[in-house]
């Protein structure tokens, strides 16, 4: 076939158009999948230890633990139904969120060009009680957001014990990761032997995590300015993040992360207090 050279000239910026598209589609995919979506992800198994597992989903609390859990001012109906379910051996210790209105000044680069004020101050919310146990001189803290429910009492000493010795952050609830997607990754979830797992990937949710000291000292140094000093005059710095800015790639990036695997710890079904899209892409224990 013969092509007039005319034609020919017409046709290359289609094929351009076409290439750009195509490329743009596989950007997105390769973000979504690998940073946020975890669709991509390849879990790789760190602890493993069927009779591990067995005596941990049948321990039971032992000593008095603290709780840090996040809530804003105008949610109360949500802070009652958080403290109506916990057990009597939490001490909460309440961490009033951050608003847009509150939240401390934020600098941010190009890249965080889509996130909202509500997710930066989630962010807030979270380096502020990081903040506080780092002031308080505890060697760890576990951190919950408001609507976290506890599916099962356990010794959560225990199960910290059990962690790679290297850990400075244990994730104890995943979202956003289809179900139908990435299974024989995802498997891991479901044995009876694997029970700490790592990834690259940011795997979302800060619905209910620990992070021991040497973690909160590399998020509030790396990004928090004037972190020695009281809450009220710091202000947050996100410049140096090479990831887009919201809250759980911020608060898990830099920082030596393991996800437990047993799903001791799910969330209230509703409506985000941060913004819609945590809505649609909802997915996960």
């Amino acid at each position: 076939m013969i092509i007039a050279a005319k034609d020919e000239y017409n046709m290359q910026p289609n094929i351009i158009y076409f290439l750009s598209i195509i490329f743009c589609i596989i950007g997105l995919i390769l973000y979504f999948n690998n940073i946020w979506f975890g669709v991509l992800t390849r879990f790789k198994p760190t602890v493993v230890n069927q009779e591990l597992v067995s005596l941990i989903r049948n321990s039971k609390p032992m000593n008095k633990i603290d709780l840090f859990y996040i809530n804003l001012d105008k949610s109360i109906d949500r802070k009652n139904r958080f403290l109506g379910r916990l057990a009597s051996y939490w001490n909460p210790i309440r961490v009033h969120a951050d608003t847009p209105l509150t939240m401390p000044k934020i600098t941010s680069p190009l890249i965080c060009f889509t996130i909202v004020d509500t997710e930066y101050a989630c962010l807030a919310s979270h380096l502020k009680a990081r903040h506080m146990a780092y002031h308080q001189g505890l060697d760890y803290v576990i951190i919950a957001e408001d609507d976290a429910i506890i599916k099962q009492d356990i010794d959560w000493d225990f199960l910290i014990s059990t962690a790679p010795k290297d850990w400075e952050l244990l994730q104890l609830h995943t979202c956003c990761i289809p179900p139908h997607w990435n299974q024989k990754s995802m498997g891991m979830f479901e044995d009876d032997s694997t029970l700490w797992v790592s990834t690259d990937s940011i795997i979302p949710s800060a619905a209910f995590y620990v992070i021991n000291r040497q973690g909160m000292y590399k998020n509030l140094s790396r990004f928090v300015k004037g972190f020695e000093g009281p809450w009220r005059n710091v202000s947050i710095d996100l410049s140096s993040s090479t990831v887009n800015c919201h809250a759980d790639m911020t608060l898990f990036t830099g920082i030596k992360r393991y996800i437990c695997t047993e799903r001791f710890i799910t969330t209230e079904s509703g409506k985000s207090t941060i913004h819609w899209s945590h809505d649609t892409f909802m997915f996960g224990n």
